[in-house]
């Protein structure tokens, strides 16, 4: 993507409570809502939900206070799988060319960094070729133990 297009702004957040039946996930996110009442500012979100699991089969939305997610923008990338890349996504990714047939693959975390994003805070995302999602930090984050055992 070169700096010229625009990509879509777009969100996912990981809530940490306030599903329908206490549950938490990964979720689309519907609109974000700031509301200043004079004093404070008070954010919330709808993400989209299941309607098998909310108690109100008619509804296709929940709202969210901000206590309750983590919110996670859309780089505008996708990876080698055409799977959207987010903020807090776990991928492997190629590092290197050591030989033709050789190649070293690393695991690292996509962030916001100095106006771009990165992985780990290491050159823009774009820069970096192979990117395959295998996480998020939420519900994967197992896979950052040991990391550099993780390295092949």
């Amino acid at each position: 993507m070169t700096t010229q297009e625009k990509r879509e702004i777009k969100f996912r957040a990981w809530v940490k409570t306030g599903l329908p039946f206490g549950e938490s996930g990964m979720c689309k996110v519907k609109d974000l809502i700031s509301i200043h009442n004079g004093v404070e500012n008070t954010h919330s979100i709808y993400v989209e939900i299941k309607k098998e699991t909310s108690p109100y089969k008619d509804q296709d939305y929940w709202q969210i206070w901000k206590s309750d997610f983590e919110l996670m923008q859309f780089t505008g990338l996708k990876d080698k799988n055409g799977k959207e890349i987010y903020e807090g996504d776990i991928v492997r990714y190629i590092e290197d060319y050591i030989q033709e047939d050789l190649i070293k693959r690393s695991v690292g975390v996509v962030k916001y960094s100095g106006c771009s994003f990165k992985i780990d805070d290491m050159g823009s995302l774009e820069d970096w070729q192979g990117i395959e999602i295998i996480g998020n930090i939420y519900e994967h984050s197992h896979l950052l133990d040991n990391i550099d055992t993780k390295n092949n």
